[in-house]
């Protein structure tokens, strides 16, 4: 009995955060950018600011209050001959890029970082987060 309700719990809480994910996308999909493939949408919940990785390497910035956006995929253009993988964005300056690589992205405030086994990355990147400090 115990572990139906913890079940039926652990269901009720991934549930929400699933569906809004897509509910997310469906919407910059369909409003912002149609006609371009999402890959990730990611951002910190105290900053208004979400990071969005389309394919071919698309990098936009989206305030979630305006719904205005802003394209940086040029800033990132020195890196074409990388895949991005997966995104993880911080604030309005911040984001963090996983590439299918040995390499993480780390732009702030207009300068890009290359992050990578000297830096302690220990092999192929497959994604990227950030741990929530409060």
């Amino acid at each position: 009995m115990m572990l139906r309700i913890f079940l039926l719990l652990t269901l009720l809480l991934i549930s929400p955060s699933v569906y809004s994910q897509q509910d997310v996308d469906f919407h910059l999909n369909a409003h912002l950018f149609p006609g371009k493939k999402i890959l990730k949408v990611k951002r910190d919940f105290k900053d208004p600011y979400l990071w969005v990785l389309a394919q071919n390497n698309e990098v936009y910035r989206v305030n979630s209050l305006t719904l205005n956006f802003d394209t940086f995929t040029a800033q990132f253009s020195a890196y074409s001959n990388l895949q991005f993988i997966d995104i993880a964005g911080r604030s309005k300056d911040t984001v963090f890029i996983a590439t299918n690589s040995t390499n993480v992205l780390h732009f702030k405030n207009g300068s890009i970082k290359l992050i990578g086994i000297a830096d302690g990355i220990p092999g192929i990147v497959n994604s990227v987060g950030m741990e929530r400090v409060d």
